[in-house]
């Protein structure tokens, strides 16, 4: 299984691609002001252990919504039903290989699934906070540059999403495969 530090680091990772989106919204509303980021600057170690801090509970919580979100879709993508489910498979069958197999496509899960919605906010927070900031900003077509802003964004999250769904399909053929092993090889013996 994932040791705790790799856990650890996808949450945190998570949660910092939550910060963004979070902070844009904030700046959208608040007014955003170039000075306030420099004063920030002074502070710079504070503010790292701090969002440190935060990032990572913020990465558990992403993580939970977006496998929430995405369960609708899982549930459709699987076809065939299976005795065992792959922590049933490690502990049954007590193979490194298939545990390391499982263990690197349950990271690859993860990170798309969070990516799907960390991709999805900053496509849309971004984008309103291009056009909230425009002058500050100075972009001289804000309409435009927020929606490629945008659409890169979406886009992401689109190419996060079908990540998701093959590496699922792929988790499900091979449950389903050693699940049949297991029936006529283990079983049998």
């Amino acid at each position: 299984m994932l040791s705790n530090v790799e856990l650890f680091l996808e949450h945190v990772i998570s949660g910092l691609l939550s910060l963004v989106w979070i902070f844009a919204i904030v700046f959208s509303i608040q007014d955003f002001d170039w000075a306030v980021l420099s004063t920030l600057l002074e502070y710079s170690g504070v503010i790292a252990v701090l969002i440190s801090a935060v990032s990572y509970p913020l990465g558990i919580f992403v993580d939970t919504f977006a496998d929430y979100i995405l369960e609708k879709f899982r549930n459709k993508t699987k076809k065939e039903s299976t005795k065992f489910n792959p922590i049933e498979i490690i502990k049954l069958l007590d193979d490194d290989n298939i545990r390391g197999y499982y263990t690197y496509n349950r990271f690859k899960l993860r990170v798309a699934r969070t990516s799907v919605f960390n991709f999805m906010m900053i496509g849309i927070s971004g984008a309103i906070f291009i056009c909230a900031n425009k002058d500050l900003l100075e972009i001289s077509n804000p309409t435009k540059s927020s929606l490629i802003f945008h659409f890169v964004f979406v886009f992401m999250a689109l190419v996060a999403f079908c990540s998701w769904k093959i590496v699922n399909r792929t988790i499900d053929k091979r449950t389903l495969r050693l699940n049949k092993f297991y029936d006529s090889h283990i079983k049998k013996g």
